[in-house]
């Protein structure tokens, strides 16, 4: 049925409205078809206008939803076009905060970064420490590694790290 619409469609509007009209003249007109060759075909004249006024009516009805989507569409046209100019100006603030936090993480990056052998993955941690604590760590680091290659169980050393960094997480959660 959509197809059929479409094709009407390439119709300009005007022939529907011509059509209607001579729908109606042509059922007033059959009504006083008077002469005696053409009362014989009255009743097949005005079937025929009768469905040419149902298929004009039907046209009509077909355009003014056409012109009622064609203003709907237009509507949410604007909408888009408002939706998209407030996205840009939103987009710049926020790609605003991402270079600050970006910033942010650079500065902090100048720390010292340390690699942490652990089996299967390197960790990489960045901490600030003086020459007495970084010592302290890479002789820990050093006793991890040793402990790591003679035994297979899991070292006092890990466990120490482990528990020094969960409560380092708790400290900082009641902050």
């Amino acid at each position: 049925m959509e197809q059929l619409v479409w094709l009407l469609n390439f119709i300009p509007h005007l022939f529907y409205h011509l059509l209607l009209i001579c729908a109606i003249l042509g059922l007033i007109g059959s009504n006083f078809l008077i002469q005696k060759t053409l009362r014989q075909y009255k009743l097949p004249i005005q079937m025929l206008f009768g469905l040419i006024l149902v298929f004009a009516i039907w046209m009509e009805g077909v355009i003014v939803r056409d012109e009622m989507c064609k203003g709907e569409t237009q509507k949410l046209q604007e909408k888009i076009n408002d939706a998209e100019k407030k996205s840009e100006t939103t987009n710049t603030v926020i790609q605003e905060k991402i270079v600050e936090k970006m910033k942010y993480v650079y500065m902090k990056g100048d720390t010292i970064i340390q690699k942490i052998p652990v089996p299967g993955k390197t960790v990489e941690v960045g901490v600030d420490m003086s020459s007495e604590e970084r010592e302290k760590f890479n002789r820990k680091i050093a006793e991890y590694e040793n402990m790591v290659k003679t035994c297979p169980t899991v070292p006092k050393l890990a466990i120490e790290i482990h528990n020094e960094a969960a409560t380092s997480l708790q400290k900082e959660k009641t902050k």
